[in-house]
C-alpha cells in the first residue's frame, strides 16, 4: 500500500534537485514509468491475494487440505505408530510425561533434558502444521 502512497510523485516531469547531477531526463522518465507500472501491478495483486486469502479462509479451505492430507497418509498404510514425537499426558501411575521418538520410548526414568529436548521437538513440530 506505500507505493500507492507514493503514487503522485511518479508523475513528476523532473528529477528533485538531488537527483539532477546523477541521472539525466530520459532516465528519469523510463523510471517514473516503471515505478507507476510496478504500483499498479502491487495494487492488482494485492487485490488478488486479498480476495483469495478471504476466500480460502470463508470457505475453510485449511481444514479441508489438512482433513484430505490426513486421509491420505491413512489410506497408504502411516498411522500414528510413524509420527515424529508424540507426548502422551500423563502416565496413571506416575503422571510423568512420556514421549515416543521413532522406535525409542522414553519415560519417567529417561533424564529431564532428553525430555525437555523432545518436547520442545514435538511443539515446534506442531507448529509447522
Amino acid at each position: 500500500m506505500s507505493s500507492m502512497r507514493q503514487y503522485p510523485y511518479f508523475d513528476k516531469k523532473t528529477p528533485p534537485a538531488a537527483l539532477e547531477k546523477h541521472i539525466n531526463g530520459d532516465d528519469f522518465a523510463k523510471s517514473q514509468v516503471y515505478g507507476r507500472d510496478k504500483a499498479r501491478f502491487n495494487f492488482a495483486t494485492g487485490l488478488y491475494r486479498g480476495a483469495l486469502d478471504q476466500a480460502i479462509i470463508h470457505y475453510n479451505v485449511y481444514a479441508w487440505a489438512w482433513e484430505a492430507a490426513g486421509k491420505s497418509i491413512k489410506y497408504a498404510g502411516y498411522g500414528k505408530e510413524y509420527e515424529v514425537c508424540t507426548v502422551a499426558r500423563h502416565h496413571a501411575a506416575d503422571h510423568s510425561p512420556s514421549c515416543r521418538f521413532s522406535s525409542h520410548s522414553f519415560s519417567a526414568s529417561t533424564s529431564t533434558s532428553s525430555r525437555l529436548f523432545l518436547q520442545s521437538r514435538w511443539i515446534s513440530t506442531r507448529r509447522l502444521f
